[in-house]
């Protein structure tokens, strides 16, 4: 729960830096995140040991990520959210390079499904 929560003080301080689309994504990526923890937190799921809730938690990311609308944000927004988490941290274990790449290949299969239906 300690890294979810540097990150999220991380991105409270850093808002300013995203537009208004991206502050409300960043908004809605906190309670989504939020909420795919609510069995964890309560216990009523089969996770029981701090490895699995840090794989569940990472694991979330980039579902929460994209279906808050990060694929149409912005480059500056991604740009943004890149510095506010550092690339470093994005690269730094399997979980979150997983998520990244995750993330990034959910946007191109978006913005691919975009081109084919005329909207770009």
């Amino acid at each position: 729960m300690g890294y979810g929560y540097k990150y999220c003080e991380k991105f409270q301080e850093e808002r300013a830096r995203l537009s208004d689309a991206g502050q409300e994504w960043m908004v809605d990526v906190m309670l989504c995140l939020q909420r795919k923890l609510i069995s964890q937190a309560t216990g009523t799921s089969n996770i029981t040991t701090c490895a699995e809730l840090k794989d569940y938690a990472f694991s979330t990311h980039s579902q929460c990520y994209v279906d808050s609308g990060f694929c149409a944000l912005p480059p500056t927004d991604w740009l943004a959210v890149i510095e506010i988490v550092s690339l470093e941290t994005m690269l730094e274990s399997f979980d979150s390079l997983s998520a990244t790449t995750d993330t990034a290949g959910e946007c191109v299969e978006f913005y691919l499904w975009a081109v084919e239906n005329g909207m770009l």
